[in-house]
């Protein structure tokens, strides 16, 4: 098979330096998958050249960064494929992807990883390993061909050793399944967004998956703004995403799923601030006119789901970071929700229907301190959408 592999790679001045230890520091990672490409990206802990393997096609980057980004074009739809890295010395193990079809995909959600941190005192209590690690193992069991991811991977985006933190806790997924991300509040730094830009690039696209478009928009805001007051980040241009919201919907075919962090509906009204009132309505009405069968959000640390018209609105911030209290603005859509449990979602898609279940992982303490209790990922709640008979009763029709 040719395969015709194209690397681009970034370099960028880490704002922690230690040490110099040869290896692969994060990933490698599958993004932007399609039906005949993918991205294999890794970051390396000194500048050096790679080499990548693809079944027996090696392609070696000519320059050396630390950032690296292989895109392998020319592929087989639905097709499985083993990878693996050299660079810095070192050679990672065999790992996957696969390309999409047209038929069935099956996804995971998750939201909110980010490490527990003391607001007041800025001291670590609990990595990502500790939290977001508890249910990564049941995620790669289930073997999902996307991680969706609806924001807040980190605590602080411009801390390095954060997102390091974050490769290592979803490590038993991360390097074979094409991930999904959506920028959250705590991913953008205060002063730049240089490291979610050298990790994953754009912060809104359109991911297309066999019978599902995606559509991930940024509508983070800055958050405590009286700890950094020469804070100066350009907010999303939310009308501008909108625009763009309403080209990929009009020519979405299939199922639709949008994924954004903050949510459009919350027992915490006040964040709603990230749009405004038009733009709310703007949006809903773009949901209800073309259809959109979910839309994913995290940014509150809890489970909630609305069904507004008919499309499900699931707050999905349950999967590793500090858990808080239920909000107190009425929220009279609410259909049913979840505080104080460690949790994830799983679907299966096809172009008539999703069906999804929400599972719980471990519950948790209400200071936070304390994992209660571990489950084998129990199923608490049960989605369904579109008629997963209707390709067998098609066919029975035409006998």
């Amino acid at each position: 098979m040719n395969l015709k592999i194209m690397v681009f790679s970034i370099t960028l001045l880490l704002l922690f330096c230690g040490p110099a230890c040869a290896g692969v520091a994060m990933g490698p990672y599958i993004t932007q998958t399609t039906e005949n490409s993918t991205v294999i990206s890794f970051v390396t802990d000194n500048i050096s050249e790679s080499l990548v393997e693809v079944q027996g096609c090696d392609a070696v980057s000519d320059q050396a960064a630390k950032y690296h980004h292989v895109q392998i074009a020319n592929l087989d739809k639905n097709t499985g494929y083993l990878y693996r890295v050299t660079a810095d010395g070192e050679i990672t193990p065999w790992y996957q992807f696969k390309t999409f079809g047209s038929g069935k995909i099956t996804f995971a959600v998750v939201g909110d990883t980010q490490q527990i941190v003391n607001d007041t005192t800025n001291i670590l209590e609990f990595s990502e390993t500790e939290r977001h690690g508890l249910i990564a193992g049941d995620i790669a069991a289930s073997h999902p061909d996307i991680v969706i991811h609806t924001g807040d991977l980190v605590y602080d985006g411009s801390v390095y050793e954060y997102w390091t933190d974050f490769f290592t806790a979803a490590d038993p997924y991360i390097h074979n399944v094409t991930l999904v991300a959506a920028p959250g509040n705590h991913d953008i730094p205060y002063i730049t967004y240089s490291l979610w830009h050298d990790l994953f690039g754009d912060r809104y696209y359109t991911a297309d998956a066999g019978p599902v478009t995606f559509i991930v928009l940024d509508t983070s805001v800055k958050i405590r703004p009286n700890y950094y007051p020469d804070d100066v980040v350009a907010l999303p241009d939310i009308d501008a995403q909108l625009v763009y919201l309403e080209s990929e919907l009009a020519v979405a075919e299939g199922r639709k799923i949008v994924i954004f962090h903050q949510p459009l509906f919350s027992s915490n009204d006040p964040y709603r601030q990230q749009v405004t009132d038009a733009q709310h309505e703007k949006m809903l009405e773009l949901f209800d006119y073309y259809s959109v069968d979910f839309v994913f959000s995290g940014h509150e640390h809890w489970y909630e789901h609305y069904l507004i018209g008919s499309t499900h609105h699931i707050i999905s911030g349950t999967s590793g970071a500090a858990m808080i209290p239920q909000g107190i603005a009425p929220a009279h859509e609410l259909n049913s929700f979840q505080y104080h449990t460690l949790g994830w979602q799983l679907f299966e898609a096809t172009s008539d229907s999703i069906t999804g279940k929400r599972l719980i992982a471990a519950d948790i303490s209400p200071d936070n301190q304390d994992v209660l209790k571990t489950y084998q990922s129990t199923v608490a709640e049960k989605y369904r959408v579109g008629n997963p008979f209707a390709a067998i009763l098609a066919a029975w029709q035409k006998k």
